[in-house]
């Protein structure tokens, strides 16, 4: 039985790939798994695992930038035992390498990132408004309640299938819930933060494997034709395709292949074709500069209005995350080693 995803929630989700976050995505089903009846082994195991984790609290203070970071332990903690064996996060961290290896990497790289994230935004003053966050996830529980109630017409309660489907008490699916969004947004606000203080440029793309197709697009785009309408009706990019090959903003720090040729188009220019090989694969660009945008210098506070109204039009896109990770872990193994240097 499919169900719709809150809008809201579509549009906190940002990147996919190495710096996603794909451990903290919704971990609703999209539909309802029939639970069979538990042997006695499977209860003990759920007791331990489905309870509320010590690093988790309920107060308000949980929305600073340290929602990013995680928990502190003193040792390897004990996560359950179960017939006089204890079982510690590094025995989980082992088996989930053992069973998905990209999957775990990818994950440690979202936790890395979020340090980083949250490093930056301490130094620099951004927060995240716990009543913005406690209000999403009210709506978003009111959506999802009303969805299992036309589901189940009554038969099973909303906080039954929130215990059988997600193995966790309402509670501790709210505050779970709460975390995950906190962070997101945590994440937006960083990284759109950080682009605005510098002079940035945005694009629209049209991406093809033909060449020839691209030469046309190029001729028609300089004769006056919509390059929005060409980018939905021929672009191949997928992430930027469906909004007219609308490129996020980005400055000339930006580890992206096209930086440099952006730079040089004037605000209404194309440029010429543009070839990038991936994977022995040919593929064919053409860019059309929308505007300059000069940096901006000013405190977060100033301009937090200001983001919370684009992101719900422009959520972030994979290429805006990856490039602030990337230098971001760069600038932070440079300051590493600098000592070294001396």
């Amino acid at each position: 039985m499919p169900r719709t995803t809150p809008k809201l929630l579509v549009l906190l989700g940002l990147c996919a790939g190495c710096v996603s976050g794909a451990a903290e995505e919704d971990a609703r089903p999209g539909r309802v798994i029939e639970v069979p009846a538990s042997t006695q082994e499977s209860d003990a195991v759920d007791a331990g695992l489905t309870g509320l984790p010590e690093s988790l609290s309920l107060q308000s203070q949980d929305l600073g930038p340290e929602v990013l970071m995680p928990s502190a332990t003193p040792d390897d903690a004990e996560v359950m035992s179960i017939g006089g064996f204890s079982i510690h996060k590094s025995h989980l961290y082992d088996r989930l390498f053992e069973a998905n290896p990209f999957e775990t990497k990818k994950n440690v790289d979202s936790l890395v990132f979020n340090i980083l994230l949250a490093k930056e935004a301490r130094e620099r003053g951004i927060y995240v408004d716990a009543r913005q966050i406690d209000e999403m996830v009210a709506a978003d529980e009111s959506t999802f309640a009303k969805q299992v109630e036309e589901d189940w017409g009554g038969v099973l309660s909303f906080e039954d299938y929130v215990q059988q489907n997600l193995g966790v008490g309402l509670e501790v699916h709210r505050l779970l819930q709460r975390r995950r969004l906190a962070r997101r947004l945590f994440r937006y606000y960083v990284i759109r933060y950080l682009a605005l203080l510098e002079d940035r440029v945005e694009l629209r793309m049209i991406s093809h494997r033909d060449r020839a197709t691209i030469e046309t697009a190029m001729s028609q785009a300089r004769e006056g034709a919509d390059f929005r309408g060409l980018a939905l009706s021929i672009s191949e990019h997928a992430a930027t395709q469906r909004r007219g090959g609308l490129v996020a903003p980005f400055s000339r720090e930006s580890k992206w292949v096209f930086t440099a040729a952006a730079f040089e188009l004037e605000p209404g220019g194309v440029s010429d074709v543009l070839e990038v090989t991936s994977d022995g694969v040919a593929h064919y660009y053409l860019l059309k500069c929308v505007r300059l945008m000069p940096g901006r210098k000013v405190p977060f506070r100033e301009v937090k209005d200001e983001l919370d109204a684009d992101w719900l039009k422009n959520p972030i896109i994979d290429e805006e995350s990856k490039d602030l990770y990337v230098r971001l872990r760069s600038a932070s193994e440079a300051l590493k080693k600098e000592p070294e240097n001396r």
